[in-house]
């Protein structure tokens, strides 16, 4: 199975918000608030074509053609990027 490399970026996919898709072996993606005001419920639906998907314990979800793994989708985290910032300055 190919695999396929790299990165999207989706700039104001909605109003003050960004999403970032990168994909190597793993998949993963941001999703970028200008404002706090900007957040808001996102709902994804997939259609892995001949792949079946398969919720992993710690809440990821791997999607296989039945032999080998094509990717996985890591379970959501979820941080604010000021906290982040400040807690790398120290």
């Amino acid at each position: 199975m190919a695999k396929t490399q790299g990165t999207v970026r989706y700039a104001e996919l909605f109003p003050g918000v960004e999403m970032i898709c990168q994909t190597d072996s793993r998949y993963m993606d941001s999703f970028v608030f200008a404002e706090p005001e900007a957040s808001r419920t996102i709902v994804r639906l997939m259609n892995p074509e001949g792949l079946k998907a398969v919720r992993e314990k710690d809440g990821g979800i791997s999607l296989s053609d039945g032999e080998e793994t094509a990717f996985v989708l890591p379970a959501p985290v979820l941080f604010d990027s000021a906290e982040t910032s400040e807690r790398s300055k120290s």
